[in-house]
């Protein structure tokens, strides 16, 4: 064999090798830049712009999809009123708002998953800081053709949605009350179409900016819109909001709390909000925005557990042998006909527990140290009343004054107490709540309790007592239709 063939069979060994050194790479390779592109398109999926008309500053939004989807402006009700906005690379989008010695930074950054993550950072001196109180952003659909009302601000409002103790509730499906800026007979009043919400873990404060707050309560901090051709929905949420709502134009508002967010060491005030635009599946939104912002399970100061029947067992989460039993039982009005000793509680997909057959449903929602109650029953049935018995090994009955209508029992060391009230209870019997019609419109009666399991003494009840008062005529009227549990 000639010198030259030896060369001409050492490049084709070189070729060969090479080749196959190349394939072997892509086969590595290959799988993870696929992802890579397919993550980058997805990421790529929002166009986000900005609209400075020299007075506000707001981001724009853009989906191949649906176009332009919404305007959110930045931020209303707070100190910082207009600032200057940039574009980045990497697609994502960073506001700069300044007011007295204070500097805010808001970064909007596109997802996966039909998600934008909205990160503020306030940075200044503490005692400016500590007057942050609000800083909501107000999200626009009037320029979307996907989203913008057809005719009425009704039409914008029944596509807006929260989650309540029973789903996702259409806003118009709630308990409104009037626009005190209008007159009772103006078409903004009729029905009222623009609405406020406060969060269950918030203190109802009543009436809010002339709103007409509403007294259905929402159990997550999230508030979303469908699309006019029920597609697609668009939301937004946080940890901590005051206030959910829809306001007087195609908007809709979530209003964090800002001292909630509030770091005194580190002396910056650290929040984050999600927007979701995604098909319109309320249920996969919910379950987006709970992995997003899981609840703090040490906040929860009571263990719940569904037992047989009408009963539901309640702990405190230390010491954990402090258990005792709840039992509710609706009864007609003779008093003579029981009927719920079955079916039991289950755990509903949205939070909390539900039981109930076809005139009458009860919900259950854990809320740090206390249990929120509600029941509905049909406006055509005879059941009026609902009675409430508690069991405990060790617990005991104790006495309070009349000004507290509870049914109280004291734990074996003296130091925790349990109590149950009705918002409306049967004279001198305070464990029977009675059921009063709320909305006779839709024929729907409803009663509402609340359990506090807490260390503390009868003072302490009392002062929980007022509270719990004051909240619930803050918050009426309050609709919990009749469904399927």
């Amino acid at each position: 064999m000639t010198r030259k063939h030896l060369k001409a069979i050492k490049r084709r060994s070189h070729l060969f090798f090479s080749i196959v050194l190349w394939l072997a790479v892509a086969l590595v390779w290959a799988p993870q830049t696929t992802k890579k592109i397919q993550a980058a398109s997805q990421t790529t999926a929002f166009r986000l712009d900005i609209l400075d008309d020299g007075k506000q500053l707001k981001l724009l939004a853009w989906h191949p999809e649906i176009g332009s989807i919404f305007e959110l402006w930045c931020y209303e009700g707070g100190p910082f009123r207009y600032g200057a906005g940039s574009k980045r690379e990497d697609g994502s989008v960073v506001f700069v708002h300044i007011s007295g010695k204070m500097t805010a930074t808001t970064t909007f950054t596109p997802m996966v998953e039909g998600k934008i993550s909205m990160d503020i950072l306030v940075e200044g001196p503490l005692e400016e800081l500590k007057k942050v109180n609000i800083m909501g952003p107000c999200m626009q659909f009037w320029h979307s053709d996907r989203f913008k009302r057809e005719n009425t601000l009704v039409d914008f409002a029944e596509r807006c949605f929260l989650y309540s103790i029973r789903g996702p509730v259409g806003m118009m499906d709630t308990g409104r009350g009037p626009m005190k800026d209008y007159t009772p007979d103006s078409p903004e009043n009729n029905p009222p179409c623009t609405q406020w919400y406060v969060p269950i873990r918030r203190v109802h404060p009543g009436d809010i900016w002339a709103f007409g707050a509403s007294g259905d309560r929402p159990i997550y901090n999230l508030v979303g819109v469908g699309s006019r051709d029920g597609k697609w929905l668009a939301a937004i949420g946080c940890t901590e909001a005051g206030t959910l709502g829809q306001g007087w134009h195609d908007c809709i508002h979530h209003v964090p709390q800002m001292q909630s967010y509030l770091n005194e060491h580190t002396g910056i005030i650290r929040h984050g909000s999600m927007i979701y635009v995604m098909a319109n599946d309320k249920n996969k939104l919910l379950e987006s925005f709970r992995q997003d912002f899981p609840i703090d399970q040490e906040d929860q100061k009571l263990r719940i557990l569904a037992g047989k029947g009408g009963v539901l067992k309640i702990a405190p989460h230390a010491p954990s042998e402090l258990g005792l039993d709840l039992s509710l039982n609706i009864v007609g009005a003779g008093r003579n006909r029981q009927t719920n000793v079955s079916p039991g509680w289950k755990a509903s997909p949205w939070g909390g527990f539900v039981r109930g057959n076809e005139p009458w449903r009860m919900w259950a929602l854990p809320n740090r140290d206390t249990l929120e109650i509600w029941i509905s029953m049909a406006g055509e049935t005879d059941l009026s009343k609902i009675e409430a018995t508690w069991s405990g090994k060790g617990w005991t009955p104790l006495s309070v004054s009349s000004d507290v209508p509870a049914l109280v029992r004291q734990s074996p060391d003296g130091s925790w107490i349990a109590a149950l009230a009705w918002e409306q209870s049967e004279a001198g019997q305070p464990s029977t709540g009675v059921v009063a019609a709320v909305n006779s419109q839709r024929g729907i009666r409803s009663a509402r309790g609340r359990v506090f399991v807490f260390r503390g003494d009868v003072q302490s009840l009392r002062d929980r007592w007022l509270e719990t008062k004051m909240d619930w005529a803050h918050s009426r009227p309050y609709y919990m239709p009749l469904e399927k549990p």
